[in-house]
């Protein structure tokens, strides 16, 4: 191993003729070192132009001889994986080092920025033509892994070059966020929306994407790209909204009722993923279309996600100094005139102090919240409010007949492929299913369970050769009546539970999974990836 040179480059011009900084930010080396604490002041690799690569580290690190040999070491074998040459070893002045790496990302941006945003462009292209609703990209040391969740599963679709994934992240990043942190870094976490205009099916479609990444180890780069793939529905009646959701009709006559009554609060809960934004964009659309625009409706969006018609979207930025906080929006709404409130996410007191407020001050509000079905809202709301210092909303509040207007819980399930789908007879001799499968069947449906179907796994060519065709709805709604309102308000939520189920129009996410089965539209093994219980 070469010893570092006595000598300390103090002008980047003394340094010998270098190609690139291969430890720079979307450089070849970048996620491999980006563990080492401190790197862009200690140290950087340059690849010479006479061949090689050479090392300088930080004048800091003169007279810390251990520290510097421990930190030579792992460098040099570094190198050593890689199967490059080391040249030499020498010193420079620290903000040398800073220097060598930011003007190496600014020439990988003039470089190849439109490389990279063709091969972005194409990624996203490829998303729509799937029917995805997610990317993930993966950067580690190895290389970089490109998934996609499409129709609900998750498929790995592409491997890319090690340090791949961080140059395109440090690209779009700067160039297309919307809410861009003030400097871009791969160790940090961040969120933000853009929006982008690709090819598509021999078209160009304009899509929103909410990128969000993180360091995760060890020593690697995780990017996600949510699909915002909205749509206007102000051209269609709630009932038509709805049932292209794939709401039954009774759960949408309850819905209608729901969203009828003049004050409280309906609550919409689901997994992240689910299509709570798309329902309640809906909802808030199809109610303004048939008050013929005389609807006041307000929104806090952190930040907003679909362009909802007729919504005054107030976006939410925790993040900038002069940014719009939570607790402003929340506050600037309750005094805005408005008709129809949406807050948002439950999750803090800010949040949940604007529902109780929003609803007990007469308006009707809309909000979100995570939860497994729809009195698992009613449990979530609590446990949430059971860690504040202060709950509005406890159990005589949440069993008032001017706070709750409706609980909807949604999840979805793949869809099949009419084209291609099984009947159970054909999976069985294919050997996608058990005998058993057969019994089922018959138990469940009787007479009609000639009508369950089974995915096809080759697909066919209406289905780009996955069987599934999207996604529909598997929705629990639940007006709350006195009866129900009473268990709550006692906490026996169980009880409460029960007696939903019971009634008429108590259809649980079993029940709703049950029928689409039974009608050909989903199959039982799907549901069951889904849905808890579908096949007890």
């Amino acid at each position: 191993m070469n010893s570092p040179e006595k000598i300390v480059y103090a002008r980047r011009s003394d340094i010998p003729p270098y190609d690139a900084v291969l430890t720079a930010v979307g450089q070849p080396l970048y996620t491999s070192v980006k563990g080492i604490k401190d790197q862009e002041r200690l140290f950087c690799i340059v690849s010479l132009e006479s061949g090689g690569c050479g090392i300088l580290l930080s004048s800091d690190l003169v007279g810390r001889e251990e520290e510097e040999q421990a930190l030579l070491t792992r460098l040099v074998a570094l190198l050593g994986e890689g199967n490059d040459t080391l040249s030499w070893v020498a010193h420079a002045d620290g903000d040398i080092l800073s220097t060598l790496a930011r003007s190496s990302e600014q020439v990988l941006d003039e470089e190849s920025h439109t490389e990279i945003m063709r091969d972005f462009d194409r990624l996203i292209g490829q998303a729509l033509a799937s029917g995805a609703s997610d990317i993930h990209i993966t950067d580690r040391k190895s290389g970089t892994r490109v998934e996609m969740r499409i129709h609900g599963y998750l498929e790995h679709v592409a491997d890319w070059p090690p340090g791949k994934a961080s140059t395109m992240a440090n690209s779009v990043y700067r160039t297309f966020g919307e809410a861009k942190a003030a400097e871009f870094n791969l160790d940090m976490m961040a969120t933000t929306n853009m929006e982008r205009t690709v090819k598509h099916s021999s078209t160009q479609e304009k899509v929103r994407l909410r990128y969000t990444q993180t360091p995760v180890n060890p020593n690697e780069f995780y990017l996600n790209l949510r699909i915002l793939k909205g749509m206007h529905f102000t051209k269609y009646t709630l009932d038509q909204a709805l049932e292209m959701l794939g709401y039954l009709p009774v759960q949408i006559e309850l819905i209608k009722e729901i969203i009828e009554r003049p004050v409280g609060a309906t609550i919409i809960g689901g997994e992240t993923g689910s299509g709570k934004s798309t329902l309640i964009q809906a909802l808030l659309e199809c109610m303004y279309q048939d008050a013929g625009g005389k609807l006041n409706i307000l929104t806090s969006e952190d930040p907003p996600e679909y362009q909802i018609v007729g919504s005054k979207q107030i976006p939410i930025d925790e993040r900038s100094e002069g940014g719009i906080k939570f607790d402003q929006a929340l506050a600037l709404m309750l005094r805005l005139d408005g008709d129809v409130l949406m807050p948002g996410e439950i999750r803090d007191q800010s949040s949940i102090n604007a529902v109780a407020d929003g609803a007990l001050s007469g308006h009707r509000v809309f909000a979100t919240v995570h939860a497994s079905s729809a009195v698992g809202i009613i449990k979530r709301i609590q446990n949430i409010g059971a860690k504040l210092p202060t709950n509005p909303i406890d159990k005589e509040t949440m069993a008032s007949t001017n706070f709750l207007s409706g609980l909807v819980h949604q999840s979805l399930l793949p869809k099949l492929c009419s084209n291609c789908a099984f009947d159970a007879g054909e999976a069985l001799q294919r050997g996608l299913i058990k005998p058993s499968f057969v019994d089922w069947a018959y138990d469940q449906f009787g007479s009609k369970s000639d009508n369950v179907r089974f995915r096809n796994d080759q697909g066919c060519e209406q289905c780009s050769n996955r069987g599934l065709t999207g996604r529909t709805s598997c929705a629990e709604v639940l007006l709350p009546d006195e009866t129900f309102l009473d268990l709550v308000r006692e906490g026996r939520t169980k009880e409460a539970e029960d007696y939903w189920a019971s009634t008429e129009r108590g259809m649980s996410a079993v029940d709703v999974a049950k029928f689409k089965i039974g009608e050909g539209i989903v199959s039982p093994l799907d549901a069951a990836n889904f849905v808890t219980g579908v096949l007890d």
